[in-house]
């Protein structure tokens, strides 16, 4: 089985705990280190990759805010899995929350589609949010337990239920200013997932019946990104932005295809598709990621002086 280390602009596939640690040992307080969220099966770097994901949990994200309405809502889901005594656990990750809801062991024919719609309703009933981009994305990736977060100097470290329901945010940030060796999740026991009655194969939508605008509204996706579905005549490194960014937040190679068929002029998408092939090239590079907020107010692709980032990478 195969995973992968993630830095900021690289990806490296890694085959063994012992290279992990190794990656951990040698950058730890150096720089941001993750891991993907899932294991591929096969071996070698071609087997990273949606199709091969093995898909044995959901990852949930609850970013920081200066409210602190992340950590009530964080608590609030944790209470109500515990609720239904669902196999769970919660990592702090130096500045949000992390929960992992541990899957029963089925073949679930859209993985992604099943993973959102459980989200969905769970967010619904228990009034929370989290982050909409990490919901279903099979190349997620998540900070590595024990490394540094060098925004906020804390590690990543995994905390128990009663932690997180009992402690204030500056208790938890304070236990997380230094880092013990052999860090071990703390398993909130129950039964696993079955998201079967959620499983459904993916609809093909027609081209004609494709709404950005709601496509927008419905998955918060960025500005820059919301920009880009509005102009017909999306330039080259626009579009190629755009096929890494939907790549990225969990959408196959299809539903790109219909989004795109949908946006551009049927000149600018018979370039694209046929003449360029762009799309196919760009969905199957792996050293290819969409671009930092830096890069993109460099190109002047950024269209706003409010955002707070795209969020596509932890």
């Amino acid at each position: 089985m195969m995973r992968e280390v993630f830095f900021p602009s690289q990806r490296i596939p890694i085959a063994s705990d012992e290279e992990l640690e190794e990656f951990k040992r040698l950058y730890i307080g150096k720089k941001n280190i993750y891991e993907s969220v899932y294991q591929f099966d096969g071996e070698g770097k071609e087997a990273i990759q949606t199709s091969n994901a093995i898909v044995d949990k959901i990852f949930l994200d609850f970013d920081y805010d200066e409210d602190l309405t992340f950590f009530d809502d964080a608590k609030k889901v944790v209470k109500y899995l515990n609720k239904l005594k669902i196999k769970f656990y919660i990592r702090f990750s130096g500045r949000g929350f992390h929960i992992f809801i541990e899957l029963a062991d089925t073949k679930l024919k859209n993985p992604q589609n099943a993973i959102r719609e459980w989200v969905q309703k769970l967010h619904k009933e228990t009034h929370t949010d989290s982050d909409s981009s990490v919901v279903g994305d099979l190349r997620r990736v998540c900070r590595i337990m024990g490394s540094m977060n060098l925004k906020t100097h804390l590690f990543c470290i995994p905390i128990d239920y009663q932690t997180l329901m009992t402690n204030t945010y500056k208790a938890i940030c304070d236990k997380a200013k230094e880092c013990h060796d052999k860090l071990v999740d703390y398993i909130n026991d129950g039964a696993l997932l079955d998201l079967s009655e959620y499983d459904k194969e993916k609809k093909h939508t027609p081209v004609k019946n494709i709404s950005t605008t709601n496509i927008s509204l419905s998955y918060g996706f960025p500005p820059c990104i919301q920009k880009m579905f509005q102009t017909p005549l999306l330039g080259y490194e626009e579009r190629g932005q755009l096929i890494l960014f939907l790549r990225d937040d969990g959408y196959g190679l299809d539903e790109i295809l219909s989004i795109l068929r949908t946006i551009l002029s049927d000149e600018k998408f018979y370039h694209c598709t046929q003449e360029e092939n762009q799309l196919n090239y760009l969905y199957n590079r792996e050293d290819m990621m969409f671009a930092s907020c830096r890069t993109l107010k460099s190109k002047g692709m950024c269209c706003s002086d409010t955002c707070t980032g795209h969020n596509l990478y932890l």
